[in-house]
C-alpha cells in the first residue's frame, strides 16, 4: 500500500489562544477572550452599542460608575483568561432572540476603540447532548 504521510509542523498552526472570540449564548451572557480584552484595554466594565442598520454589537470600555456600565467577571481563576457578563436586556431590548450560542472569530476594531461583532458573520455553536450511560 502506497501512503503520502505529511508531518505536522506546529510553526505554521494557527494559535488560536492568541486570537479575539467572542461567544453570546441565549442566556444572555456575553464571553470575551483575553486577546479582545487587550483590545480594548482590559477593562473593569463595559458598555453595549448597537448598530441597527449594519446588524453590528460594539463593545466598549466604560466608567465604572456610568449607569449603562456592565461589570466583568473573571470566567477562571487565571488572572489572563477571559472574563464574561450578563446583558440579557440588551438582547431583549433589540429583540436579539438567540436559539444557540453565537460565536464571533472575526472580532474587529472600530476606529473609535470598540469591539465590533458583526451579526451577519456570526458561527452557530451546537453542543451535542450527553449520552447518560
Amino acid at each position: 500500500m502506497l501512503t503520502h504521510w505529511e508531518e505536522f509542523n506546529t510553526s505554521n498552526a494557527l494559535n488560536r489562544v492568541h486570537l479575539p472570540r467572542e461567544t453570546i449564548r441565549p442566556t444572555g451572557e456575553f464571553r470575551l477572550s483575553r486577546s479582545a480584552l487587550d483590545l480594548i484595554g482590559d477593562p473593569s466594565h463595559v458598555a453595549l452599542l448597537f448598530d441597527r442598520v449594519n446588524g453590528r454589537i460594539g463593545i466598549r470600555k466604560s466608567d465604572p460608575d456610568a449607569p449603562n456600565a456592565y461589570r466583568l467577571g473573571a470566567r477562571f481563576k487565571q488572572p489572563r483568561s477571559g472574563k464574561s457578563f450578563f446583558a440579557k436586556n440588551f438582547l431583549n431590548f433589540h429583540n436579539l432572540r438567540l436559539q444557540t450560542t453565537l460565536a464571533f472569530e472575526a472580532v474587529d476594531r472600530s476606529p473609535e476603540g470598540y469591539l465590533v461583532l458583526d451579526l451577519s458573520r456570526a458561527v452557530e455553536c451546537m453542543r451535542e447532548k450527553r449520552s447518560s450511560a
